[in-house]
């Protein structure tokens, strides 16, 4: 749950000059809310007036390291305490490259930059793999993916909208032969896409857990079917295996209190009789 403090930051400091539309505050929240108090590294491409760095650094709070990038000299002037600028095109790699040695793991990057197509596949092809391994990257004001003069366009190739779909193929790598295992499949938890907002949410992707439960047929009174693990792959990290161990726990204990309850030593006796004729 979120305490709404986006919408009211904005809205009680008209004077900063933070240019968003109002559907972003939600969704930034939804996404970003754990990072609060967490002293992360944030990343916004595009600096303008610099409201939105202010905003951000109220919003993380005591620690915050916001990093803005412009390529306007001009922006500077913004710089503060938790506050850098670095003035370069978001899309050269070379001027990228000095951001990172300074900032070598971001943990959030939102690209409010040029808007252009090229722009934003160069950043986040050389960006993405920088990102903390649960860490977000953030593209708004993407309905420039629909408009010409940003080099977008309707199923354009080469708009960042198509790239997103590729990306959309890549994070299910894993169901298909065709699909190369990529370091993108291996980071990538989600792809969240809204009215002009993509999100990439990241953490580290292992094999998958499979589980299967018995099935009751429409119509026959059974007891309640003792949950089946079909087929457990534990993925290689910690995070994972805790969390299927636990649901292993969880299926175990299921399954003895099932095994212990009234209503299956009551039907023992049918169980009995269906494999004494054969059936199973």
């Amino acid at each position: 749950m979120t305490d709404g403090f986006l919408h009211r930051y904005f809205l009680n400091h008209g004077n900063l000059g933070v240019h968003k539309w109002t559907h972003y505050f939600d969704i930034y929240e939804r996404h970003l809310e754990r990072f609060r108090a967490k002293k992360p590294v944030v990343v916004e491409i595009g600096v303008a007036s610099g409201g939105s760095l202010q905003m951000w650094k109220a919003y993380f709070g005591e620690g915050a390291r916001v990093v803005g990038i412009d390529i306007n000299p001009d922006c500077r002037q913004h710089e503060e305490e938790g506050i850098e600028i670095f003035i370069g095109e978001q899309g050269d790699a070379r001027f990228l490259e000095t951001v990172l040695e300074r900032y070598p793991l971001i943990d959030i990057v939102i690209d409010d930059g040029s808007h252009v197509m090229k722009d934003m596949i160069a950043s986040f092809e050389h960006l993405y793999d920088r990102v903390s391994p649960d860490g977000v990257y953030l593209v708004e004001d993407t309905h420039t993916c629909y408009w010409d003069r940003y080099g977008g366009g309707l199923k354009r190739a080469g708009s960042f909208m198509e790239f997103v779909k590729d990306r959309l193929d890549d994070i299910n790598a894993a169901h298909c032969a065709d699909l190369p295992d990529s370091r993108f499949s291996r980071s990538t938890s989600s792809i969240n896409v809204y009215d002009s907002v993509v999100v990439f949410e990241k953490r580290p992707q292992g094999r998958r857990l499979s589980i299967e439960t018995g099935a009751v047929q429409e119509g026959t009174v059974q007891p309640s079917p003792v949950p089946q693990i079909a087929e457990v792959r534990l993925p290689p990290d910690r995070a994972e295996i805790d969390s299927a161990l636990r649901r292993i726990d969880e299926l175990e204990a299921a399954k003895s209190a099932l095994l212990g309850s009234t209503s299956w030593k009551v039907t023992a006796p049918l169980r009995s009789m269906r494999r004494l004729f054969g059936r199973s």
